[in-house]
């Protein structure tokens, strides 16, 4: 019989690879997928809230300032008082102790975070200033400045009542809003040259290599708030569950490959000893029965159903032979018993003829009579 080689070790491991690892390593490969745009997402969400918190506060704060401004435009007496003591200066002010004054100055105290605020009465240096603001690139009354790496709020208005003029200014420490480093001001901190052309009508997205931006407008500053997603991070993430991955698949895979090992070792071991009793089968040894090797599965089955009909074949050759070995005998039983008549008849025969030659006709009579007795008789 031919020697078969069996491959079934390097089939199973393929097999357990395909099945289990393949499908397990495209679900991961998925899951890491899901997981970088989830991130993406929560972190977008997340800062965005953030911002969006930030900015309803920084509103509500300058809403604050506008109802402030709007009793002091109406106190016509108040503005009157003010614009009586213009001799004295702006620092002379700030330290002025005035009911009038104490009443507005703990208006605007009382608010959240005001770090200070003054009144400047003088006409002629009002005007001053307020050339300048209008020859600079930024003309907003209501901005957020930058000290020290501290976010304020400046609030800067001008209360006009012909003829007189009252500058009002009050600062916020927006440090207890602003302290999430993801929040920024974009006219501040954002270099604008990457965003050329951006419109300032709308909330804007941008993504820059690894760093995706979200702009919120702020209608009270016409300015953005902005925070910044930094998917290297994200990335560096994914890189680590990637090296997890390979550690557990390259385990996964000598698992597979010892259970492969053992699930075929057994499985050549029954194999075998099935060949081994099939080629002793053919070499006419049917007495040799093939040895079941444990566990019972089909092959065990297989190795049991070979033996049984190996034991009927080796029955039914012997009961052939048995059979054969009868029908020899009885044919020479016969034979021999022909060979036996026929003998004596010829030797009767021949003595007859011998006493017939003699002119012995009594005893050759008596020879013929019982030549054809024996005939009868056989």
């Amino acid at each position: 019989m031919e020697k078969i080689k069996i491959s079934i070790f390097k089939r199973l491991t393929i097999s357990y690879i395909t099945l289990i690892l393949a499908p397990s390593i495209i679900f991961l490969l998925y899951q890491m997928f899901v997981y970088l745009n989830n991130q993406e997402v929560n972190l977008k969400t997340e800062n965005i809230k953030k911002i969006e918190k930030s900015n309803t506060q920084i509103e509500e704060i300058v809403i604050q300032l506008e109802k402030a401004k709007t009793i002091m435009e109406k106190d016509i007496d108040f503005l009157d008082f003010l614009t009586d003591q213009k001799e004295k200066t702006n620092i002379e002010y700030v330290n002025f102790r005035d009911e009038k004054l104490i009443k507005y100055q703990q208006i605007f105290v009382t608010m959240s975070n005001v770090e200070s605020f003054k009144i400047m009465v003088d006409n002629e240096k009002l005007l001053n200033i307020s050339n300048i603001i209008l020859n600079k690139v930024d003309t907003r009354d209501t901005q957020i400045i930058k000290e020290n790496g501290k976010y304020k709020l400046l609030y800067s208005k001008t209360i006009y009542f012909h003829p007189k003029h009252v500058n009002l200014e009050v600062i916020v420490d927006l440090e207890k809003i602003l302290n999430d480093e993801n929040i920024k001001i974009w006219s501040i901190d954002y270099e604008r040259k990457h965003i050329k052309g951006m419109k300032l009508d709308r909330n804007i997205e941008i993504k820059n290599n690894n760093e995706i931006a979200y702009f919120i407008k702020n209608d009270y500053f016409q300015d953005y708030f902005y925070t910044t997603v930094n998917l290297s991070n994200i990335n560096n993430k994914i890189f680590e569950y990637i090296i997890v991955a390979l550690f557990f698949s390259t385990v996964f895979i000598f698992i597979i490959y010892y259970i492969s090992s053992f699930t075929s070792s057994v499985m050549l071991k029954q194999l075998k000893s099935i060949i081994l009793g099939i080629e002793k089968i053919e070499q006419g040894d049917f007495k040799n029965t093939i040895e079941a090797v444990k566990p019972k599965n089909e092959l065990y089955y297989l190795a049991k159903q070979l033996n049984e009909m190996s034991i009927k074949i080796d029955n039914l050759i012997y009961d052939n032979k048995q059979k054969e070995e009868s029908k020899r005998i009885y044919y020479i039983k016969a034979l021999q018993s022909q060979i036996n008549s026929h003998f004596l008849i010829n030797t009767i025969e021949n003595i007859k003829m011998k006493a017939y030659m003699n002119n012995d006709k009594e005893v050759s009579l008596d020879l013929t009579n019982l030549g054809k007795l024996m005939q009868y008789v056989l």
